[in-house]
């Protein structure tokens, strides 16, 4: 933070950083990563919102196994009919 109070520009990496999940898409499955070192994802919620044209497709709650730390979940899907 600058004297002033404002944000300086490194605050988002570090908030980058300080997150406890990564998530990426590996060749149609998404990935979920366990960044902790000692905690689960117990106490964590993922939700997710869709958006296209400027409108909400739909918004919901996904709900995952426990995933332990270090450890990485993976959520495969066929895209297209």
């Amino acid at each position: 933070m600058w004297p002033d109070r404002t944000p300086h520009p490194a605050i988002h990496e570090v908030k980058y950083l300080y997150q406890p999940i990564k998530v990426s898409l590996e060749k149609g499955t998404l990935k979920i990563t366990n960044t902790q070192f000692f905690e689960t994802i117990e106490g964590l919620e993922f939700s997710w919102p869709a958006n296209g044209d400027g409108c909400e497709l739909g918004t919901g709650v996904l709900s995952l196994s426990l995933i332990e730390p270090q450890s990485s979940f993976g959520i495969g899907w066929k895209s297209g009919p």
